[in-house]
């Protein structure tokens, strides 16, 4: 569902239809998935096929970067580092987020140094 709603996210093989890929975003993302997750964060924070609402896209950012997406995580650190979509600068938080995804992203270059 995720990659469909992209595909009308970005007019690949399909019409492009924001309307539908949201749909399809959300579909996917009320079953768990964290990459869908994400890009509904970013069509919420954008306004993109979507009304912007920063507290949703807040939402859908958390979701997404507790299933371990690091896009949101790296987003989420930016957001509170920075004070954008509607939030107060929180040092803390953004350290926090940006600490999870360093770790993952250490984790992952540690294990592709492995396979060398």
């Amino acid at each position: 569902m995720t990659n469909l709603g992209h595909a009308y996210y970005l007019g690949t093989g399909v019409q492009k239809n924001l309307n539908h890929a949201i749909q399809y975003y959300l579909m996917a993302a009320e079953k768990g998935h964290a990459k869908a997750r994400y890009l509904l964060g970013d069509a919420y924070e954008t306004g993109h096929g979507t009304a912007r609402d920063c507290e949703r896209a807040l939402f859908w950012y958390k979701k997404a970067a507790e299933n371990g997406e690091i896009m949101a995580m790296d987003r989420l650190s930016k957001i509170y580092g920075t004070g954008l979509c509607d939030q107060a600068e929180n040092p803390e938080e953004s350290m926090k987020w940006l600490k999870k995804s360093g770790a993952i992203k250490r984790d992952i270059l540690k294990h592709s140094a492995q396979k060398k």
